[in-house]
């Protein structure tokens, strides 16, 4: 999709450490500057 639309970068947001390792994969493999946040929700109460 990334692809297709031609963007010019991504912003990747996830909170899940299964979904990580296909996001990063896509960064390597796409080439695009890119800003890759992670965020842990079960530990909410600590921000």
């Amino acid at each position: 999709m990334v692809q297709a639309h031609q963007f010019n970068g991504m912003v990747m947001l996830c909170s899940c450490d299964k979904i990580v390792p296909g996001m990063l994969m896509a960064v390597a493999r796409l080439d695009l500057p890119t800003i890759f946040m992670t965020h842990d929700w079960w530990n909410y109460d600590t921000l």
